[in-house]
């Protein structure tokens, strides 16, 4: 499965541009698109999934336009949106049921057969005679891909799956994402750097409706050598670095170390903090230090 974006704009009224000109081209595999809200990333992924046009611009998948093709394309595309509602008296066989129904699976005991299978994949069989309303928020996610994966679909868009998580549930969904892609496309939405850098292989970043950056995780990082450094200084010059009108400098992290803070920052060059102070490359450069670094510079 190939997925083509081509010259992609959606202007809202008056005047509001959710993307602009966005061109990506997405294979077999999970793929992250990374930015923070209010970048475009949701109104993207609502495109894909046949729920809003574009005002300008293409979107195929294997060749088929969705704009022109919605009903062939949803015949293919699991989704699950950033929030979604669940009946809260059903449990999750009854509700796997009732939504297999709408989207078109009419064979009871195929039906019943497949629901069994996705269950027992998101680990929720042993859950299944609960209310949905018993569910904790990552119980909930989960029930949400198992719904996304009814029919089998080779497109799977995830938008912020894991928002209020906590770490367990976050790494055990980023996990079960993982498994779910191969030869299907799984899309992953995401304002979380963990994410993308845990699970994805192929990832864009994207601010303001831009995509500003395409490309491979350490393709990213790579391009954050020598703006990643590591400063040790006295209090008084931390505060005036943390408070510095003009943002050359972002601090990433700080930790005190006696009468000392020691800071990992981000700055295009090595940043000039007079004698007293330390200021080192870090070795270790992260996505999140590139990511950092790739908003700061644009």
């Amino acid at each position: 499965m190939h997925i083509e974006i081509r010259s992609l704009f959606k202007t809202y009224r008056p005047n509001t541009v959710a993307l602009s000109d966005v061109n990506l081209g997405i294979g077999a595999g999970m793929f992250g698109l990374l930015g923070p809200n209010g970048a475009g990333k949701t109104t993207l992924m609502r495109i894909l999934a046949t729920l809003i046009d574009p005002t300008s611009g293409t979107v195929s998948v294997d060749g088929i336009d969705v704009q022109h093709n919605k009903e062939a394309i949803r015949r293919q595309l699991g989704y699950l949106p950033q929030s979604f509602g669940l009946y809260p008296r059903l449990n999750p066989v009854e509700t796997l049921d009732y939504i297999g129904t709408l989207k078109g699976l009419p064979d009871p005991r195929e039906r019943r057969r497949r629901i069994h299978e996705i269950l027992e994949t998101v680990n929720l069989w042993e859950h299944r005679r609960r209310k949905v309303r018993e569910f904790s928020g990552g119980m909930l996610q989960r029930l949400g891909i198992a719904q996304a994966l009814l029919g089998d679909p080779r497109l799977l868009i995830v938008d912020e799956p894991t928002a209020g998580l906590d770490p367990e549930e976050r790494i055990r969904f980023r996990n079960l994402l993982a498994m779910m892609s191969g030869e299907r496309v799984v899309l992953l939405s995401t304002h979380i750097v963990a994410d993308v850098e845990s699970s994805c292989s192929d990832m864009a970043v994207i601010r303001k409706g831009r995509v500003i950056f395409r490309g491979a995780p350490e393709d990213l990082v790579r391009a954050a050598e020598g703006k990643v450094w590591h400063v040790r200084c006295s209090r008084p010059v931390f505060e005036r670095l943390r408070d510095a009108r003009e943002r050359t400098i972002t601090v990433i992290g700080a930790k005190d170390s006696g009468d000392m803070v020691e800071a990992r920052v981000v700055c295009a060059g090595r940043p000039v903090l007079g004698e007293s102070a330390s200021v080192l490359p870090a070795p270790d450069a992260t996505l999140e230090d590139a990511y950092i670094a790739l908003m700061e510079a644009v």
